[in-house]
């Protein structure tokens, strides 16, 4: 995906989940200023699909930081929202979508550091290991050449068993996985970020259009729900799918 457009994402959300279509409700016109939005969601999508080439460290702190910036960009653009209780609870739902999508975000830049600290711990104990192996062996063998020489064999057997390990297996594996959980993160970011604009337009016209507003306020709350159940599903993958 590397030609992210927010507001159409949030005009194809209204049309799926709030049925615009029965209260005449015009949808957010495609003209409005989120373009800065658009091109650092293309920016993180053009990371995703090149994921090999960067270190898997800082694409997820610098999902982090974006992140903020986004939902601050979003949020700054958009109006206050309704007094509608029913309204609060969605917005109240949001700020729980957002926690619970941080919450993820930063437990899994924890877990993928945890894991590259795992692995270094444990190269540098099987290092001690083969010192110790070695010198046991020195001990106990009297000729110092051979002693010598099978040091040297076992260092260079293990620095190579540890190179192969780690290219063949450790590196791809990691890479694999924060690459897949990176791309879905992404997905569900947009998908916030949309919801988030959609909510915001429904609330305006909430707020300027009383007519069937009792009709309505139940169908974005309805709506919102569906879209909650699906936006925290941890198999989610598309809105819209």
């Amino acid at each position: 995906m590397n030609n992210c457009n927010v507001i159409k994402f949030s005009n194809d959300l209204l049309r799926k989940y709030f049925n615009v279509g029965e209260y005449d409700i015009p949808l957010i016109d495609e003209s409005n200023v989120f373009d800065n939005v658009n091109d650092k969601l293309n920016e993180l999508f053009s990371i995703s699909e090149d994921f090999h080439k960067y270190n898997s460290d800082w694409t997820f702190k610098y999902l982090e930081q974006s992140t903020t910036s986004l939902l601050d960009t979003v949020f700054t653009s958009c109006k206050i929202p309704s007094n509608e209780k029913d309204i609060q609870k969605c917005y109240q739902k949001q700020k729980h979508i957002i926690n619970h999508f941080k919450n993820i975000l930063y437990r899994y830049s924890n877990f993928i550091r945890f894991i590259r600290n795992a692995f270094k711990f444990l190269e540098i104990f099987l290092s001690v290991l083969l010192i110790v192996t070695i010198s046991n062996i020195s001990h106990s063998i009297e000729a110092i050449y051979h002693t010598l020489l099978m040091s040297a064999s076992i260092a260079v057997t293990f620095a190579l068993l540890k190179i192969f390990i780690e290219r063949r297996f450790v590196i791809p594996l990691i890479e694999k996985l924060s690459s897949r959980k990176y791309t879905i993160l992404l997905k569900r970011l947009y998908s916030i970020l949309s919801t988030n604009i959609a909510l915001f337009h429904l609330t305006e016209i909430l707020e300027v259009d009383l007519k069937h507003s009792q009709r309505l306020v139940c169908n974005i709350y309805s709506g919102f729900n569906e879209i909650e159940s699906r936006i925290t599903n941890p198999h989610m993958n598309n809105l819209l799918g």
